[in-house]
């Protein structure tokens, strides 16, 4: 049996002071309802940074500056691998959120992620993030 074909995945930590925002899966899909930080798959020949600044203005409307990789993490699902990129990002200016490709959004302090449902593959970046909440650099 072969290995499945791994994804590569952009992923943005959207900081606020001592917030993050968090996005909800909408339920058509892999890991439906879960709740997730903003990103996706890049396009065509996308950079990372490219990709994850489409990905925010389509999730959830919001322009955003990407700061330094803060974790990578490669992941075995049953029905897929992905290798995830975190990247420690903010928003330039103050913006409202737009919800369009997910099923809810909210901006959650540090203390609150172990009170939410992720994916098993953010085990790790919750341990970290918990542990050093991270601040915006480039």
């Amino acid at each position: 049996m072969s290995e499945p074909k791994t994804l590569r995945v952009m992923v943005g930590l959207c900081l606020d002071d001592d917030r993050i925002l968090i996005t909800r899966r909408p339920d058509d899909t892999h890991l439906a309802l879960k709740w997730e930080f903003p990103g996706g798959k890049p396009e065509g020949d996308e950079d990372n940074h490219a990709a994850l600044q489409r990905e925010f203005l389509e999730e959830v409307g919001l322009t955003i500056e990407v700061g330094r990789l803060f974790h990578e993490k490669v992941f075995t699902y049953p029905e897929r691998r992905v290798h995830l990129f975190f990247y420690l990002v903010r928003t330039p200016i103050p913006q409202a959120l737009s919800l369009r490709q997910v099923a809810d959004a909210k901006w959650v302090p540090f203390s609150a992620l172990v009170d939410e449902d992720f994916p098993p593959a953010n085990a790790e970046l919750l341990d970290c993030l918990r542990r050093d909440q991270p601040r915006f650099s480039a």
